[in-house]
């Protein structure tokens, strides 16, 4: 109960200051990109297995619940208002990553949304796509620019786990990804090895042995 009258605080707040001007309506969403960043400071260490597992859920709750306070006030933003113009860096990345870190249902009713500020200028190219990655690896297809990743805990060891989703055309992965400014994809899983993730990339892997690694089949 407490949960959702902050929320329902927030949303008034958001439209109260729409009713004003756009400057308030910024500073609100660049307060939302801090929260969906402060909740996820800590992501590398919870899932790289160096935390109890009750710390884990507790994190996963938490970022879970911001999450959910975000998407509250994001979604009726562009329900009601659609995309607000002339606004900050910023606070178009936090509308980004409000959509990003939602559900699957979500990310494809927004998803065109994106692409329209991407041909206005105001998104990446990279961002956008990454978001389309994440569409087709969670309605189960191959990604394009290899920019997702899945994880399974190893249950003989108890570790994580972590691979690369099946790309649609290994062989043309790095000039796609140069064509949206990714550096080349053995560089990008060098980062997540710099960071105590090490990434496997397994060019054969097909989705239904990759989804049998993760239910442990």
């Amino acid at each position: 109960m407490k949960k959702l009258l902050s929320t329902a605080i927030i949303i008034c707040t958001v439209f109260a200051a729409i009713a004003q001007d756009y400057r308030s309506v910024d500073s609100l969403l660049c307060e939302i990109y801090r929260k969906d960043q402060r909740v996820r400071a800590n992501f590398e260490t919870v899932f790289t297995g160096k935390l109890p597992q009750d710390s884990v859920l507790k994190f996963v709750q938490t970022m879970h619940n911001t999450d959910q306070e975000n998407q509250a006030v994001i979604y009726k933003l562009l329900d009601e208002q659609g995309w607000p113009d002339n606004l900050s860096p910023l606070a178009n990345q936090a509308i980004f990553l409000v959509v990003d870190h939602g559900n699957i249902t979500d990310q494809q009713k927004y998803f065109p949304l994106i692409e329209q500020q991407v041909k206005k200028g105001n998104l990446d190219k990279s961002s956008c796509m990454t978001l389309y990655d994440r569409i087709l690896m969670h309605t189960g297809k191959k990604q394009i620019y290899g920019t997702q990743t899945v994880s399974y805990t190893d249950k003989q060891t108890g570790d994580q786990v972590f691979y690369l989703w099946p790309v649609e055309n290994p062989s043309r992965l790095d000039s796609l990804r140069k064509a949206i400014n990714l550096p080349p994809i053995e560089q990008y899983l060098e980062v997540f090895k710099q960071r105590g993730m090490h990434v496997i990339w397994d060019k054969e892997l097909t989705i239904d042995e990759i989804q049998k690694k993760k239910t442990g089949l």
